[in-house]
């Protein structure tokens, strides 16, 4: 059967599952994706030296990373948390990437560091997509906007800033978007109460 990605409802349905299996696949890191280790890497993109380092030719990633796809079989780097504006702007000046298409941030408490905020951009070009991450420490996690480089990211920002508390330095208008402006706490937060704050 051929896995594809879909998530919610229609998930269960379009891959034959019923509730416990599918919540039973999530739990094991899957979400209709194949796990990495079913993966053929040799088919993968970026396998060829070269093609790192030309994502790698300025100093703003992380050197000891270990592997450069991540367990959904996509191309990933580690970015330094202070270079990120500077390393989209690198990677758009160059050509290697023409469209950020998402913006998002996932919580590994009591992990540290805790935040790991993820950059899916996409060549239409070179039809090639590339992850960044950003990794940050759950006290005060900040990192800088990347509105003056991408400026349809701007509601991306305010989302994670409103469910995860992360501040993005420099955004022109860095206020909640989804939760009202009084609320207290960031939902997403993994140690968020579940019924919220009383």
């Amino acid at each position: 059967m051929r896995r594809v990605a879909i998530t919610g409802l229609g998930a269960i349905s379009a891959l034959g599952r019923n509730v416990a299996e599918f919540w039973h696949s999530l739990e094991h890191g899957c979400s209709g994706i194949a796990p990495m280790e079913t993966v053929d890497r040799s088919k993968l993109r970026f396998q060829n030296g070269a093609e790192v380092k030309n994502y790698k030719s300025c100093d703003y990633f992380e050197e000891k990373q270990s592997d450069y796809i991540d367990r959904f079989a996509q191309f990933a780097l580690i970015a330094a948390r202070e270079a990120i504006r500077e390393a989209c702007s690198h990677l758009k000046s160059q050509g290697l990437t023409d469209f950020m298409s998402d913006l998002t941030c996932a919580d590994f408490y009591p992990r540290e560091p805790r935040f790991e905020v993820a950059y899916h951009l996409l060549s239409m070009k070179r039809k090639e997509r590339v992850r960044l991450k950003v990794r940050l420490s759950g006290d005060e996690p900040s990192v800088e906007s990347i509105v003056s480089v991408w400026p349809s990211v701007n509601f991306f920002e305010r989302e994670i800033f409103d469910l995860f508390g992360i501040r993005f330095l420099g955004h022109p208008y860095l206020r909640r978007i989804m939760m009202p402006e009084d609320w207290e706490g960031h939902p997403l937060r993994k140690d968020y109460p579940v019924e919220g704050y009383r």
